[in-house]
């Protein structure tokens, strides 16, 4: 009795220490998965507080990259636009003033022109108003030397007046001309008188005839006072 009651306090006393081995044993290893997990834990923490730091550093370093990017991209892009405007609005203005030019420089071509034109009627209208002023001052000079009987003064103003009337635009006024040069010839009477009238009034008789002949007017009168002159004795 006494033997089953020892092996049963060494059983007890064994079941005891296994019970105690094995809460040892789950200790130790509860102990290992809490040092894993601080072991965790701490890396994990590490890892985060790395990566936080790293984040700060990060954003530190954008915050102040990013504003000195931000700058320089504007500044460029405002040297971009400022030049690309400068460059449009001298463009445009160059084009403005090229147009204004063209365009001033067409109407003063047209208002030149057009002066020019004026001037050329002006002047055309001037020298035949200046030759059939002279033609008619001559053509009186001569009806009054004629009157004086003055016949050789008198045929070299009516040739004079003859050739400015030729010049206007009134060239069949010399008809009358050839008419009052045949009555001054019939009043110098002879050939011979005539050459001297002609010698001394300086008239030249066959140039004379020739501008008169290219006149082309009245050559029918131009022929009667031809036949006149070579009538004289």
């Amino acid at each position: 009795m006494d033997t089953i009651q020892f092996l049963n306090q060494k059983i007890l006393l064994l079941e005891s220490r296994l019970d105690s081995i094995q809460r040892m044993d789950n200790l130790r290893e509860l102990n290992m998965k809490l040092n894993e997990q601080a072991d965790i834990i701490s890396n994990v923490g590490g890892f985060y507080e790395s990566a936080w730091l790293k984040l700060i550093i990060v954003i530190s370093i954008l915050g102040i990259i990013i504003p000195i990017l931000i700058q320089f991209f504007q500044r460029n892009t405002l040297k971009e636009v400022t030049s690309f405007l400068s460059t449009e609005i001298k463009e445009t203005f160059d084009l403005r003033i090229t147009e204004l030019v063209n365009s001033n420089a067409n109407q003063i071509n047209e208002l030149t022109d057009k002066v020019n034109s004026e001037m050329n009627l002006l002047k055309t209208s001037y020298e035949c108003i200046s030759n059939e002023l002279e033609a008619s001052l001559f053509y009186l000079q001569g009806k009054q030397s004629y009157s004086a009987k003055n016949y050789g003064s008198a045929m070299r103003d009516y040739a004079k007046s003859a050739e400015f009337w030729s010049k206007s635009t009134k060239k069949d006024r010399v008809g009358v001309i050839y008419s009052n040069i045949g009555l001054c010839a019939k009043g110098l009477k002879t050939k011979e008188s005539f050459n001297k009238a002609l010698i001394d009034f300086d008239l030249d008789w066959e140039k004379f005839l020739k501008q008169m002949i290219a006149n082309e007017f009245h050559k029918d009168k131009l022929n009667e006072m031809k036949k006149i002159i070579s009538s004289l004795d």
